[in-house]
């Protein structure tokens, strides 16, 4: 009978391990443009500069027209803007 215990214990904590690593998970991933922004700003200013968009295959043609405000920058909203990130490159 203690070794059910045990086994049953066990089977308990492994199955609340395994919802908190889901749960933590799911909180981090973020929208494919969330996750795909993330990646192009190397430096996570929260912006994408030239030299972020070159290291990521991304042409200046593209950078410019992605800079709808001119600033030499592509904010997260800006991205978003163009169909959640889809086509930059």
């Amino acid at each position: 009978m203690k070794i059910v215990s045990v086994i049953a214990t066990t089977a308990l904590l492994s199955l609340g391990t395994l919802s908190a690593v889901a749960q933590d998970d799911t909180q981090t991933q973020g929208s494919g443009a969330d996750s795909a922004f993330s990646v192009i700003d190397q430096n996570g200013d929260g912006s994408i500069n030239k030299d972020e968009a070159k290291n990521s295959g991304i042409s200046d043609r593209r950078f410019e027209s992605m800079d709808s405000d001119g600033d030499g920058e592509v904010t997260q909203s800006e991205y978003e803007g163009q169909g959640s990130g889809s086509g930059w490159q």
